[in-house]
């Protein structure tokens, strides 16, 4: 069972959908997580998601994009982090005693 979690803080995604961001995480970030048996917290807009190594290399589609050097694009794995619903946010409220 993976024991630290690394933070992996993206500023701005990809693009959004109505329920989630999509944000891009280099590869090579992925597997030193799962090397050092890591888990994966990205945050973006506010959010945050907790997600296994193990899971994005299998479940999330690739990409190559081009940074600094063009002959060298950079495999990026497409991550969706989903976006706060008003249900999951009057329960967080809820629970932190905001309605008496």
């Amino acid at each position: 069972m993976p024991g630290k979690i690394k933070t992996i803080i993206i500023k701005k995604p990809i693009y959004e959908t109505a329920d989630a961001y999509a944000v891009g995480i280099y590869d090579r970030r992925i597997y030193e997580a799962k090397e050092r048996k890591e888990l994966l917290a990205i945050e973006t807009m506010g959010q945050v998601q907790i997600y296994q190594p193990e899971w994005i290399l299998k479940n999330c589609k690739t990409i190559k994009k081009v940074y600094k050097i063009p002959d060298k694009p950079m495999t990026e794995y497409v991550v969706f982090v989903p976006k706060k619903t008003k249900d999951r946010e009057i329960k967080e409220m809820a629970e932190a005693g905001i309605f008496g």
